[in-house]
């Protein structure tokens, strides 16, 4: 983003370089020459008949070598070169308050100017992926159509990223940069006249509730969403199994659809499919209970692990009565296990969909599997 010109901290510009102080400059070298040369014209220590203040002063208190020297050093100082801006804007932080100008939170008849916003590219996913066709940004892709959330651009929150990264070692870009570039996507749809139901932010690498940018992203979506896609849904696919940070809570909760892996009835195979403590899953549920637009998303699996037995269902459907979720939305795929698992059958599923909406009343919907968005 250009800034504005003006000099940056440390530059060696000054007065000088400016008309006034060219003009005074000038000024004291002139009077200070003239009275320098008149001097030589009289000879040394002889005083002037009819002689000024200024000359008079000048004349007995500092003498003729003085003034010499004076004329010579400011006539050498007016014409000494003076330093030069760098060429080019001056470069400021990536802070998506600063990056951003305002014309990008204007209205969209205002006329956005999107110029300088710049794209980082970087490589997510093979480009055979159909969800990427066209798209040359590494963290937003689309618009795509979702049969659970309409139109929607993905913002891949946790694409591989080399530079401009959160801290060293990282492979998670900055969240200014991934806000400026999903900004400049969702102005140049909005100027085209496209369409959008959803903005999705989704994570290819891990998951996007990990990042630690997230509330900054969150916070920016909301305010670019709000100016140019106001009908737009945020949603958010997470599988975050700890949600014990309260900035992540409260990034969470700013989202309108907050999609959820929990799919566990038991502390047994929650451990053994996550890795996690077995106490977790009481923590986890618990935690959920805070959110008004959850929607908990499943995979049903056999194999070496198995949670479609009636136990395990049974127990899950009870913690769900705990957490109250918006939806659930079944997937028909076994899901990420650590295990050699396979789906259950479809007539399996729709038992647990039918014992979900008669125990608990929520709405229970079955949905295939989606490359970007689970």
């Amino acid at each position: 983003m250009e800034a504005p010109d003006e000099p940056s901290e440390g530059s060696e510009l000054s007065t000088r370089g400016t008309a006034p102080g060219r003009l005074a400059t000038w000024l004291a070298a002139g009077l200070a020459l003239h009275g320098t040369l008149v001097g030589l014209s009289r000879g040394p220590w002889q005083p002037d008949p009819h002689p000024g203040l200024l000359e008079r002063w000048l004349w007995t208190a500092l003498g003729q070598p003085f003034r010499t020297s004076l004329g010579i050093l400011l006539v050498s100082w007016a014409l000494w070169p003076r330093a030069q801006p760098p060429p080019g804007p001056r470069r400021t932080a990536l802070d998506p308050r600063k990056t951003l100008s305002p014309s990008l939170y204007s209205s969209p008849g205002r006329g956005p100017q999107s110029r300088g916003l710049k794209c980082y590219s970087g490589i997510r996913t093979a480009p055979s992926d159909p969800l990427m066709s066209g798209d040359s940004d590494p963290f937003v892709h689309g618009p795509l159509k979702s049969p659970r959330v309409g139109k929607a651009l993905a913002i891949d929150l946790t694409a591989p990223q080399s530079h401009l990264v959160v801290q060293r070692g990282s492979s998670l870009a900055r969240g200014s940069v991934i806000v400026t570039t999903a900004a400049r996507r969702l102005i140049e749809m909005s100027k085209a006249g496209d369409k959008l139901n959803s903005i999705a932010v989704v994570g290819s690498g891990t998951d996007p509730a990990e990042h630690p940018d997230l509330r900054e992203v969150t916070e920016n979506l909301r305010v670019l969403r709000n100016k140019w896609f106001p009908r737009a849904k945020l949603c958010i696919f997470t599988a975050a199994k700890d949600l014990e940070s309260y900035d992540q809570r409260a990034s969470l909760a700013m989202y309108d659809k907050l999609f959820l892996q929990y799919e566990w009835g038991t502390a047994k195979t929650f451990a053994t499919a996550t890795g996690e403590k077995s106490v977790q899953l009481g923590v986890l549920t618990r935690q959920l209970q805070g959110f008004d637009h959850l929607i908990v998303q499943a995979n049903f699996f056999r194999g070496d692990m198995d949670n479609s037995t009636a136990t395990e269902v049974t127990s899950w459907i009870k913690k769900l009565q705990e957490v109250r979720p918006q939806e659930v939305h079944i997937l028909t795929g076994p899901g990420s296990q650590p295990r050699n698992v396979r789906p259950i059958t479809r007539t399996r599923r729709l038992q647990i969909a039918e014992q979900v909406a008669e125990t608990t009343g929520i709405a229970v919907s079955i949905h295939e599997d989606e490359t970007l968005l689970v």
